[in-house]
């Protein structure tokens, strides 16, 4: 396992020092434009946080927004990218109320997003509502749950962002998981969908 370990680590400092020095490089070439930067940055702070450099990895990932943010030129997928990673960073290290903060214009921008943009629109959606869940407001969460999952309908090419908001799905319904409690709210809901189904004033 120490092996394996060392491995890794060796990884992760060879993908900071190649992203350092394509970092250095492409600021010297203001041409190529933030577009580029930004996601450079980006490689960095992954690699940063793979080495468990944990405030260089957040100073990269705020970087890599600043630099999107402040070029007109940028397009927009670029900058909720950035913010996307900067509030997964700060919901998996207990931030809960920056994450959700970070991740709110990213929400925004992905239920009005229109065009070519892929499984993207669906991939913010759903870290906004990873960021809901995990800051306690579950019914909010699942309901944009059920809204990321309404954007992949129809996408035959979105397995795996499928497949990740399936299994968040199934840790809340979990009684014994970490966010068991939400069964309560599910449980309440179809209740409530059966009732309003059932009742003779809700037809005609």
């Amino acid at each position: 396992i120490q092996g394996e370990s060392s491995t890794y680590s060796g990884r992760h400092e060879k993908a900071r020092d190649a992203a350092q020095e394509a970092i250095r490089w492409i600021e010297h070439q203001p041409s190529l434009g933030a577009g580029i930067l930004s996601p450079t940055i980006i490689l960095l702070g992954e690699a940063q946080l793979g080495l468990g450099e944990l405030d260089a990895a957040e100073q990269s990932f705020r970087k890599a927004l600043a630099v999107a943010r402040s070029h007109n030129d940028v397009a927009p997928i670029y900058i909720h990218t950035s913010e996307r990673m900067l509030a997964n960073f700060l919901r998996r290290h207990g931030r809960f109320r920056e994450s959700l903060a970070a991740i709110q214009p990213a929400y925004t921008w992905a239920r009005q997003a229109k065009g070519s943009f892929g499984v993207m629109p669906a991939t913010l959606v759903g870290e906004y509502a990873r960021a809901l869940i995990a800051y306690g407001h579950l019914q909010a969460g699942l309901d944009v749950l059920e809204e990321a999952e309404s954007l992949l309908a129809g996408m035959d090419d979105a397995p795996e962002v499928r497949a990740d908001l399936a299994q968040l799905g199934h840790k809340i319904v979990e009684p014994d998981g970490p966010l068991g409690g939400a069964q309560a709210i599910l449980i309440d809901r179809a209740k409530g969908v059966l009732q309003g189904a059932s009742d003779p004033r809700k037809d005609g």
